[in-house]
């Protein structure tokens, strides 16, 4: 295509998002298969970035946990980890560390939660860069750290969907002052696409219409770090990064990163987690509009599926696999049977 278009490789931007992590995980594959596609994803990166030097080939998709239950922590948790696994993997396929980093791509989810989303961003930026600081001898690894930022699909929910919208914003609001390069947002009402009749061009629409209003017209993404030196912000911060560092310390080694997900350890973990923040919602320690507060009971969309296509999960087989979860289910579920009754 370069050929065609009469393209110097310098000029052929993209990304491949090859990530053998998650691929694993969505297949269930073993041990052994797993580092056969590490060492496949070395080859073929190494190869791609000889011949294309802009070219980014490197995914590390920490949504996938996000949407599987796992807190802010345990997500940068699961990014430096399978980040480290893959930049140990190029260099020792004989890159040196400075155009392996910059293969490396991170995509992250973000709720409702502006504060915490924007920290969550900067806290990964830094501890990325420590990360890199190990694998580099000369000072010469790039400062940039290209991030991905996705709207949660852990925290749409069935009722009054316009809430789904609201939600959507504070995540845009959050990549953008974050400094996310990248913003995807879902539309809000994703999970009503089982309704045949559902017109989904309003939320398609809106979906990809926010993040130009939020860059274009608001103006978010023309400062670089506009949180930097708030209190608030640098304290939550640095929180996130000591939470993350001391749960790196179990595990030491990549080998011992995949150990953890394939043998059911993480994902036990994460659905854990996610028990106890449907707990606290339950207890009303933790609102959400139009979930567990402020619920208008003939709002309630009665879907026939809860995964509706547009929705991605990890609903596997394999007993070491992620599986998407909803927050507002077990409320939506209970809401459904008072009707019914």
């Amino acid at each position: 295509m370069a050929d065609t278009q009469d393209l110097e490789n310098g000029e052929c931007i993209f990304t491949l998002n090859v990530d053998p992590v998650s691929n694993a995980l969505a297949k269930g594959t073993g041990d052994a298969q797993m580092f056969n596609e590490l060492a496949r994803m070395a080859s073929f990166t190494s190869s791609t970035a000889a011949q294309l030097t802009s070219s980014k080939c490197v995914l590390v998709d920490t949504a996938l946990h996000h949407n599987a239950g796992a807190s802010t922590v345990e997500e940068l948790h699961a990014a430096l980890a399978t980040a480290t696994l893959y930049l140990e993997a190029l260099l020792d396929n004989g890159m040196s560390p400075r155009p392996a980093s910059e293969q490396i791509v991170f995509q992250i989810a973000l709720d409702a939660d502006i504060l915490l989303g924007v920290a969550k961003i900067r806290a990964l930026r830094a501890l990325w860069q420590v990360v890199l600081a190990h694998f580099d001898t000369d000072n010469t690894l790039p400062h940039h750290t290209h991030i991905v930022a996705e709207s949660s699909q852990r925290f749409l929910s069935k009722r009054q969907p316009w809430n789904n919208h609201l939600r959507n914003l504070c995540a845009g609001t959050a990549a953008m002052l974050g400094g996310a390069d990248t913003l995807m947002v879902h539309p809000h009402d994703v999970l009503h696409r089982a309704d045949a009749c559902a017109d989904t061009t309003l939320g398609e629409r809106m979906a990809r219409n926010m993040p130009i209003i939020l860059e274009r017209e608001c103006g978010l993404g023309h400062v670089q770090d506009p949180m930097a030196g708030s209190y608030a912000i640098e304290n939550l911060t640095r929180q996130l990064m000591q939470h993350a560092w001391q749960s790196l310390s179990s595990t030491d080694t990549g080998e011992g990163w995949v150990s953890e997900l394939l043998s059911g350890r993480w994902q036990t973990r994460l659905t854990n987690t996610h028990k106890q923040r449907i707990t606290l919602m339950q207890q009303e320690q933790r609102i959400a509009v139009g979930v567990n507060r402020f619920v208008q009971a003939d709002e309630l969309f009665n879907a026939t599926s809860d995964q509706p296509e547009g929705l991605s999960t990890y609903a596997f087989s394999s007993s070491s696999a992620l599986k998407a979860v909803r927050e507002s289910q077990i409320f939506e579920t209970a809401a459904l049977s008072e009707i019914s009754s």
